[in-house]
């Protein structure tokens, strides 16, 4: 026995630009059958590698061509995994931004909890989507590659 709490079908892909290039999203759906569109993976920035590891973050680079944007990008380093190369943000959406329709939609931004230790922005909207919102989620720097991150006294947590 197990209990349905949401079911996505991707029937189809879709694609958006952006300033840093073209994003290839998945067509999904509720339970209840309401359409919504995932962009996932999307870095906000420069991986923060190397000379970047303690740094402010970056801006993300530009991409030619075309990226995908139908999967989860990795959650930041944790007790249980996770990559230091982890700068990424999830968007749910109901509308494409090429539709003739032009209002505007609430936007729930979402930075998940977990003491600043654990956790990620690797979420599923479920039911949310049937309420007319775009969703945003993101994947920042946790424990010491967030705090150290600024060099600014005291230290604040530059985690994005």
């Amino acid at each position: 026995f197990f209990l349905l709490h949401q079911l996505q079908v991707s029937s189809q892909y879709v694609t958006v630009d952006i300033d840093q290039g073209t994003l290839r999203g998945n067509t999904n759906s509720t339970v209840s059958g309401t359409t919504y569109y995932t962009f996932l993976g999307i870095p906000y920035a420069k991986p923060p590698l190397g000379e970047l590891r303690f740094a402010a973050p970056q801006a993300a680079d530009s991409w030619t061509g075309q990226r995908d944007a139908l999967e989860f990008g990795s959650m930041c380093r944790q007790t249980r995994g996770g990559s230091e190369d982890c700068l990424f943000i999830n968007v749910f959406t109901p509308k494409l931004p090429n539709e003739d329709d032009n209002a505007l939609l609430p936007v729930l931004f979402v930075i998940h909890g977990g003491a600043f230790i654990g956790r990620s922005g690797n979420l599923q909207p479920g039911h949310m989507m049937d309420k007319g919102l775009v969703i945003v989620a993101i994947n920042y720097r946790l424990n010491v590659y967030g705090e150290l991150a600024s060099n600014q006294e005291p230290r604040t947590l530059d985690l994005m």
